[in-house]
């Protein structure tokens, strides 16, 4: 990709366009208190500042509380999450696997799509699909948006997990801040990689890191805590797929292909 079409895409998926899209959907929609609507956060700053409020704290002082995965709260986790992590890391995938011919891709945890249209548009020639909680704010605002691909072939569409195992095996995962939502990571990790079946994939974890819906322990035979559960994944995964060598900031994402 020349610097003409990075300059394009890094433009249309700014963190301030998006941010005044997200505050145009949440002010639509119904139940929504007038106060709350003048709250809506306005900047980068306020974004960060009001997850990190009514999301990561909220989470663990109701420690486990899923409801706000279903309230417009959590669209600005996924904005921000979008802007700090799964953005860096589809340009990465771009960069490392551009050249292996991916003819279907499957972003998993997809919050509010942005990454899936943006896998979509460095992938022009690749069917995307975004699988997420459903339904859901997030797909709703995914729904109404996926159209803002600027260069892809395909319009990105939602998938089940069902229709995954219908339709796989696929060329990749992308899976950004995805496996610490569950408190048994390794069941859903077998499910995806050995039931439906990636040729390879792009991961970006963050099992000790702090935030909204990530458990504080895990299970897998016995309680493990997030630096142990990091570890056992890793190993895991490692038995079946190589990990490629990339350099990217701060080790993320991993990038692994099949063996």
């Amino acid at each position: 990709m020349d610097a003409a079409g990075i300059k394009a895409f890094k433009a249309e998926y700014s963190f301030k366009t998006w941010l005044r899209r997200l505050n145009l959907f949440v002010a639509t929609k119904p139940n929504l208190d007038p106060g709350n609507i003048i709250k809506l956060p306005h900047d980068k700053a306020t974004s960060m500042a009001f997850e990190e409020k009514e999301l990561d704290n909220w989470w663990y002082d109701n420690y486990p509380n899923f409801s706000r995965y279903q309230s417009y709260h959590y669209l600005y986790a996924g904005l921000n999450c979008f802007d700090r992590f799964s953005k860096p890391c589809a340009f990465y995938a771009a960069q490392y696997l551009g050249d292996r011919q991916i003819k279907s891709i499957v972003d998993v945890g997809a919050g509010i799509g942005l990454s899936t249209m943006l896998l979509a548009d460095l992938f022009p020639s690749a069917k995307v699909y975004y699988n997420n909680i459903t339904p859901s704010l997030q797909a709703d605002f995914f729904e109404s948006h996926k159209h803002y691909t600027i260069a892809s072939t395909f319009i990105p569409q939602e998938i089940t997990e069902k229709e995954m195992m219908q339709h796989g095996p696929f060329d990749m995962l992308f899976a950004s801040e995805y496996f610490e939502h569950f408190e048994y990571p390794m069941r859903q990790t077998d499910f995806l990689l050995n039931k439906i079946g990636f040729k390879h994939l792009v991961i970006n974890n963050s099992f000790n890191v702090k935030a909204y819906g990530h458990f504080k322990e895990f299970k897998h035979n016995e309680t493990l805590a997030p630096k142990k559960m990091s570890k056992l994944w890793l190993k895991t995964v490692r038995e079946d797929y190589y990990e490629l060598d990339v350099k990217c900031w701060n080790g993320r994402p991993k990038i692994f292909e099949k063996k």
